[in-house]
């Protein structure tokens, strides 16, 4: 109890109780950057959603060598799947010699009108998704606002992904969109865990309803948030060739921290602003 006093009157919460409205401007300017860079920075589709090859080729040069010749057409990308064995994919204008590079054990096209088709099928998925996560959200809590400020959350935190995605390179693929469903999921928790905690338990003070979601909240995300970052290390040092695995890391670590950001300077705030002026009752100091 003597750490959680000390949490209160010290820490972090302090810090938002202290400065909540102000912290509100941190996550409205970061979603201005974001759409910023959206516009200026177009998403970088994958052979998957474009049209293409992939081969998986057995090959005596190294990844980097491979990395570095493979440079030159745009769009091209390699990931080291076993020993000396690469699984390599270019846009299907790319006119790569793929046998001067080593063994082709096997090849698989996709033309461009199949990528498309593709593209939209996973963008689909992606809107069908989102939309079951929106009608639980609201059957779940029956109030506009907090369920609305829950689904911006969610909105912002993809929004910074995709950003981050735009800056890094990261394209967009069948797997990466997997993981920004994911990301969906886990995002939402948090925003329900706050929710939760500030709307229903009427009894405690509203100070002691977002202090206790926070304290629950941060420490779920910091190790979520560490995890990811020692994934994102050892992949990095040991297995640079995992794509699929370090763009998870990536991708996952910046959702995190998005969440970090939005859950509790944007949708706290909001929600104890909303509380204070329109739920008096629930406000109990």
């Amino acid at each position: 109890m003597s750490q959680e006093k000390k949490f209160l009157k010290a820490g972090l919460f302090s810090l938002w109780d202290r400065h909540y409205k102000h912290l509100l401007l941190i996550p409205i300017i970061l979603f201005i950057c974001n759409i910023i860079i959206l516009i200026v920075v177009k998403p970088q589709l994958s052979y998957e959603f474009t049209g293409g090859y992939s081969y998986i080729l057995v090959s005596n040069l190294s990844y980097s060598q491979l990395t570095k010749l493979l440079s030159k057409y745009p769009g091209a990308s390699i990931q080291l799947i076993g020993k000396h064995k690469y699984l390599i994919q270019v846009p299907y204008s790319a006119k790569l010699n793929i046998t001067a590079l080593g063994k082709v054990q096997s090849m698989a096209k996709i033309t461009p009108t199949l990528g498309k088709e593709f593209y939209r099928t996973a963008l689909l998925m992606i809107l069908i998704g989102f939309c079951m996560m929106v009608i639980v959200v609201f059957l779940a809590f029956r109030q506009l606002i907090p369920g609305l400020l829950m689904v911006l959350s969610i909105i912002f935190d993809c929004l910074t992904v995709l950003a981050a995605m735009c800056l890094l390179r990261i394209p967009l693929s069948l797997g990466t969109l997997s993981i920004l469903l994911i990301l969906i999921g886990y995002s939402i928790d948090t925003d329900i865990l706050l929710t939760s905690r500030v709307l229903r338990q009427k009894l405690l003070p509203l100070r002691e309803r977002f202090r206790s979601a926070m304290i629950t909240g941060l420490t779920e995300q910091c190790t979520a948030l560490a995890v990811m970052l020692l994934c994102l290390l050892v992949v990095y040092l040991l297995a640079p060739g995992l794509l699929l695995v370090k763009y998870m890391a990536v991708m996952i670590t910046v959702g995190v921290l998005a969440d970090m950001v939005f859950t509790w300077l944007f949708n706290a705030a909001a929600l104890r602003l909303w509380v204070e002026r329109h739920a008096p009752a629930a406000a109990v100091r």
